[in-house]
């Protein structure tokens, strides 16, 4: 059983040469999810050839909001695919390169790590190889449980300075919140404003996202699914002060599959040629591992699964870069282990 009351949404992506989902076995596959689990609420988005299609249950008691797909969730590390797209934007119009070193767009008294002279570059950062560890070693919350909250820009540049990469960049795929986080600093630094505001204006607004930010107002505020601790207690959000590019966002349903439309269109809509951009694949080093910009080669990203956080749970799937049937099918997969974990 799970150890609190768990939120989860999954959006779910269909293309027309695989037999469609039954719409009865998915409201069945949520209802048992959340029958003799009390506290617990699950939301899925659909798209099946253009048309969107919203299912959820719930066992949240008798005066608990409603969850739709207005309900508003911490998105977590699925926030890396929003920076990844920003910087196919700012690439597309000319503003960075891919292959553009880090120190580029660091302030002056700041020097990159290097390996052997060998520098990290913004793809790097975005492709998840750039030697960095997972989190910087200078973290010290005053809270545990808003780890990220008081990481500033200054302890950012003074782990900068002081770290030695142990492989060159490129050669190793190395999962590292640290290094998106520092990507979106940098696009933000190179725009010359906030990770916040260059997102909105360059990626969010363009996609007709208006209930997806880092900061979210009043009215987001008001249909947010609170997470909980293990005692069932509601527990607030986490801030990601300098590391926000890593996982600051929140969104919902609504615009989740807005943005996953715009991440399968193939000839118009928004954004279409830098979703192509985004989505090219490459091979991280001698790890073999299939990536993209963020995404993995499945083209599956996930944050929070059952039984590893009590954070409202993230699982995103789209088709565009490794064949539509598999990753429909990989994407329900995963949404009914991830219901299936105990």
């Amino acid at each position: 059983m799970l150890s609190a009351v768990h939120l989860l949404t999954a959006t779910l992506i269909m293309q027309t040469f695989m037999p469609p989902l039954n719409p009865a076995d998915i409201t069945s596959a949520l209802n048992d999810f959340v029958q003799g689990r009390s506290g617990v609420g699950i939301i899925a988005g659909v798209v099946d050839n253009g048309r969107v299609q919203v299912y959820g249950a719930s066992n949240l008691g008798r005066n608990a909001p409603k969850l739709d797909e207005s309900t508003e969730f911490q998105i977590g590390s699925i926030t890396k695919t929003f920076t990844a797209t920003l910087l196919a934007v700012m690439v597309r119009d000319g503003d960075v390169k891919l292959n553009d070193p880090i120190q580029k767009y660091l302030p002056r008294d700041v020097r990159a790590p290097q390996f052997e002279d060998q520098s990290i570059t913004l793809a790097n950062l975005a492709e998840q190889n750039s030697g960095l560890p997972r989190l910087p070693t200078n973290m010290a919350p005053r809270d545990p449980s808003d780890p990220y909250d008081d990481y500033t820009p200054a302890m950012l540049y003074d782990f900068l300075k002081g770290y030695t990469l142990p492989n060159a960049p490129g050669s190793q795929y190395d999962y590292s919140n640290l290094g998106v986080g520092l990507l979106g600093d940098l696009l933000a630094r190179a725009a010359k404003t906030s990770y916040e505001n260059v997102l909105q204006r360059r990626v969010l607004k363009p996609l007709g996202m208006y209930d997806t930010s880092t900061i979210p107002n009043a009215v987001m505020q008001m249909h947010l699914a609170p997470g909980h601790d293990a005692s069932v207690r509601v527990a607030p959000p986490w801030h990601f002060g300098e590391l926000a590019a890593a996982g600051a966002l929140y969104s919902n349903m609504h615009d989740m599959l807005r943005f996953l439309q715009a991440n399968l269109a193939t000839s118009k809509g928004p954004l279409v040629r830098v979703m192509a951009l985004r989505s090219s694949r490459a091979r991280s080093g001698s790890s073999r591992r299939s990536h993209a910009l963020v995404w993995s080669g499945k083209s599956i990203y996930r944050w929070g699964l059952p039984g590893t956080t009590v954070r409202p749970a993230v699982i995103m799937g789209s088709s565009v870069s490794i064949g539509n049937s598999t990753a429909a099918s990989s994407c329900w997969q995963t949404l009914r282990t991830a219901m299936s974990t105990p």
